[in-house]
C-alpha cells in the first residue's frame, strides 16, 4: 500500500449532506485523485436546494487505485441509471469521460463537466513515485482516448489559471470556460455557481427534446 492511500482517510472536512432532490436528472459527482466524496460539501448542498438528486461515491480507495479498479467500481455504481450527468473533478473527469464511452452507457449521459481534468492525461514523474502516491499516479499518464466520444454528449471543460496541480492547457477539451486567477484546483468543486448553471441548462435542454 502506498504511503498516499492513507491521507484521503484523514480528510476532516464534514461528510457530504443526503441527497434529496426529487426531480430531474441525477448527477454523478466524481471526486479526484487522493480526495474524497467530501470535497463536494458545496455542490451537494447547493443540489439539494435546486432539487437535484446525487450520488459521490468513492472509488478506488478514495482514487490512488489503479484506473481501472475505478473505471470498474463507478460502472457498477451507474449501471441501473437510464440518465444521469457528471461532474467529475481532476482524475474523476477522466474516470467520467471514459465511462461514458463504454457501451452500455452511450446515450445515458447528455452533460459532463470536468473541473481542473487533464481528459488525455497528465505527465508524472516515474514508476519510481508509484510506492509514494500509489497507482493513480501512473495512471494518470494516459493516454485517454477521447476523441469518439458520443457527439450528443455536452463536455464542458471548467479551468482556472490559478491551477498549479493541473496545467490547465492539459484540461481543454469541449467546451472551455475559464475562471479567474483565483481559484485553486482543490477549490474548483466549490464553484457552485458555474456548475449548477451549466446542469440546468442541460435539463432544461432535455425537456426541450
Amino acid at each position: 500500500m502506498a504511503l498516499f492511500d492513507w491521507i484521503p482517510r484523514l480528510d476532516p472536512r464534514k461528510a457530504l449532506p443526503s441527497s434529496t432532490g426529487a426531480s430531474g436528472t441525477p448527477v454523478v459527482l466524481l471526486h479526484g485523485a487522493y480526495s474524497t466524496p467530501k470535497a463536494f460539501g458545496a455542490l451537494a448542498a447547493t443540489l439539494n436546494e435546486i432539487g437535484r438528486p446525487f450520488i459521490a461515491p468513492d472509488y478506488a480507495h478514495y482514487g490512488t487505485g489503479a484506473f481501472v479498479d475505478g473505471l470498474r467500481d463507478v460502472t457498477a455504481i451507474c449501471a441501473g441509471f437510464r440518465s444521469f450527468d457528471i461532474v467529475g473533478h481532476s482524475f474523476g473527469g477522466i474516470i467520467g469521460l471514459q465511462l461514458l464511452r463504454q457501451p452500455e452507457f452511450v446515450g445515458k449521459v447528455s452533460t459532463i463537466i470536468g473541473l481542473g481534468t487533464p481528459w488525455r492525461g497528465l505527465p508524472t514523474k516515474g514508476k519510481h513515485m508509484v510506492k509514494l502516491f500509489g497507482q493513480a499516479y501512473e495512471d494518470l499518464r494516459g493516454p485517454f482516448e477521447v476523441d469518439d466520444v458520443d457527439p450528443a454528449t455536452k463536455v464542458y471543460s471548467v479551468i482556472s489559471t490559478a491551477d498549479k496541480t493541473v496545467n490547465p492547457k492539459f484540461s481543454q477539451f469541449g467546451e472551455v470556460i475559464v475562471l479567474d486567477g483565483s481559484v485553486a484546483h482543490a477549490a474548483l468543486p466549490r464553484e457552485t455557481k458555474v456548475i449548477t448553471s451549466l446542469l440546468e441548462e442541460a435539463e432544461l435542454a432535455r425537456g426541450q427534446q
